[in-house]
């Protein structure tokens, strides 16, 4: 099956997932701005950043965190998309034995297992960035600042695309057929 995804069919999904990603990184962003634009010293932080008396930062908490959300979000998306998709796959094999399920069918079914996984993905980004914001707001390191910026822009560059939809689910719909998962 060589035929090309006629992906504007799909507009109104693809543009359902870009508005929930969208809003996800809306949040980080405002809350971005207000905590740049905060004076630092109303959260009781001395002038180099540090919190006061020594205590504990949230600074290397938050750093790890994004280190670890940038890897879960590529790692856990993908884990469920396989499961996912496999089991798409077995029902649609299932759908097709009783004359049901067509290409169409099979590929609103990917799109619901892409934007599952997206917004898993986002997510994950998403409330590791809001730490990372929450971190700046309170100690003003400027190393839970670039945590949050990076975050951001990762979420950013996971708003899809319609290229980037169709790419996926030709590739996606070839690996299921050369696996015979729907032959």
């Amino acid at each position: 099956m060589n035929e090309h995804i006629e992906i504007e069919r799909y507009a109104g999904v693809i543009r359902n997932m870009q508005l929930i990603s969208g809003a996800m990184l809306m949040g980080v962003v405002v809350f971005l701005i207000v905590a740049l634009v905060r004076p630092a010293d109303q959260v009781g932080v001395d002038a180099g950043g540090a919190a006061p008396g020594g205590k504990f930062s949230l600074v290397y908490l938050s750093v790890a965190f994004g280190v670890v959300a940038l890897g879960a979000s590529m790692a856990v998306p993908r884990l469920m998309g396989g499961v996912m998709t496999k089991r798409q796959a077995m029902e649609d094999n299932a759908a097709r034995a009783g004359g049901a399920a067509g290409r169409a069918d099979r590929i609103v079914r990917l799109l619901a297992v892409r934007n599952a996984t997206m917004i898993v993905q986002v997510g994950i980004l998403e409330g590791t960035a809001l730490f990372a914001v929450t971190a700046y707001f309170i100690e003003r390191s400027s190393w839970s600042l670039v945590v949050a910026i990076v975050l951001a822009a990762a979420i950013a560059a996971r708003i899809p695309t319609k290229a980037g939809l169709r790419d996926w689910l030709e590739l996606t719909l070839r690996e299921q057929d050369a696996a015979g998962r729907w032959n």
